[in-house]
């Protein structure tokens, strides 16, 4: 039982140490049994975890001395007596172990999370993926816009000549109050036109803060569309990915790590 619930329960080091001590203890090794247990923290005769009371035997307490001693009121041990601390160690930990999955179910994962057997939270990199775009999806799905989902439709295809047509006449769409996403997408088709373009990335908080995001694309889009309208660098386009970090500590992270596998956006940067 305790190698079962090793892995689960390295929350509850003082239970697994306690465990260990009690079958060497129940084996007659009782040097080694007492060696163990001084590991962990005691408090009179007994050893808490999660709140409860784990006792220890009077025969093998860390300050006992007299081995002899121990031995002989060994002997006198009733079966019971083992039997009994043997039951309450598998009994706690199946307690523990239990509460852990249950906890461990009840708790739910992040956003860009699955729950594997129930219980861990594993990293879905295809919803982190989902948070960066090169023109294949928008980060800002709540503004409709007919033209620039045909135009992502169309870059998802790898025709980037039509979606550079959908992405402008979307642009054009919305004179009043014109998309920086679309603007960037548009610069972003037409780059990938030519085999030699430069990619950088702008992360922004689309989720939680759309308003500020926009604003920031806004000044990026601009000064993009301005160096790609000037023929770029010697001939080369500039392609920007945008990224959404959610203005989470957490999810600016795990972006980041992906940006950096991205080595497109690393040698392009280098250079």
């Amino acid at each position: 039982m305790t190698e079962i619930f090793t892995e689960p329960l390295t929350e509850f080091q003082p239970l697994l140490i306690y465990a260990c001590g009690m079958r060497k203890f129940v084996r007659g090794d009782l040097k080694a049994a007492t060696k163990e247990l001084s590991k962990v923290t005691q408090k009179g005769d007994v050893i808490r975890v999660a709140g409860v009371s784990l006792p220890i035997p009077e025969e093998i307490k860390p300050n006992q001395k007299k081995q002899k001693l121990i031995r002989r009121l060994l002997l006198k041990i009733p079966l019971a007596r083992v039997i009994s601390v043997a039951g309450m160690i598998v009994t706690t930990l199946l307690s523990v172990g239990v509460g852990f999955g249950v906890y461990k179910w009840s708790t739910p994962c992040l956003a860009d999370e699955n729950k594997v057997l129930g219980v861990l939270c594993v990293l879905d990199p295809s919803i982190i993926n989902q948070k960066i775009s090169h023109g294949a999806r928008t980060l800002f799905p709540e503004i409709k816009n007919s033209d620039r989902d045909r135009g992502i439709y169309s870059f998802k295809k790898a025709n980037y000549l039509e979606a550079e047509y959908y992405f402008k006449k979307a642009f054009a769409d919305n004179k009043n109050r014109p998309d920086p996403e679309v603007l960037i997408y548009q610069n972003n088709a037409l780059a990938r036109q030519k085999e030699n373009y430069l990619t950088l990335a702008a992360v922004v908080p689309a989720t939680n803060r759309p308003d500020v995001a926009q604003e920031m694309l806004r000044g990026i889009a601009q000064a993009q569309n301005q160096f790609n309208q000037q023929g770029g660098l010697n001939g080369r386009l500039l392609e920007i990915v945008i990224a959404d970090d959610e203005n989470q500590e957490d999810t600016a992270k795990r972006v980041a790590e992906e940006l950096v596998k991205d080595k497109s956006i690393y040698r392009n940067y280098r250079i």
